[in-house]
């Protein structure tokens, strides 16, 4: 790894613990890709006043943050799905959407050298969705 790489990547950490020290929140919505926050921006924010930061946090919290998407494109169908549906179903949406974070939860784990009980976990979750959606 480059020296450059290094830097860059010391800047990206420092950015994203200087977010965290003004709002936990913030940091765990960009740590959970809930939000895009550029590596460029964040670089920028490594060297940015404690006010800016501040701002950033709290655009993040409110979610008018203007990154691009978050990697959970489902999330926002999800968003729009529960303002149409029934008040009995609020609370199967609720399920689900828990669920669908521990998923993605144990996905990271996999990807970053987890074992293969996680991964027979996982598809043990997979079997029950499928079969929720044949009996439907």
């Amino acid at each position: 790894m480059s020296q450059i790489t290094i830097k860059r990547n010391a800047n990206l950490a420092e950015a994203i613990n200087n977010i965290g020290e003004v709002s936990p929140e913030a940091k765990r919505k960009i740590l959970h890709g809930e939000v895009y926050v550029s590596k460029n921006r964040l670089e920028a924010l490594s060297r940015a006043s404690k006010e800016e930061i501040e701002a950033v946090a709290a655009e993040i919290e409110e979610g008018i943050y203007e990154g691009r998407a978050p990697r959970n494109a489902s999330q926002i169908k999800t968003d729009i799905a529960s303002d149409s549906i029934l008040p009995e179903i609020r609370q199967l949406n609720a399920i689900i959407s828990d669920f669908a974070s521990s998923f993605n939860s144990m996905v990271r784990q996999l990807s970053s050298g987890g074992s293969v009980e996680v991964k027979a976990v996982l598809r043990s979750y997979i079997d029950q969705l499928e079969d929720l959606y044949m009996n439907m």
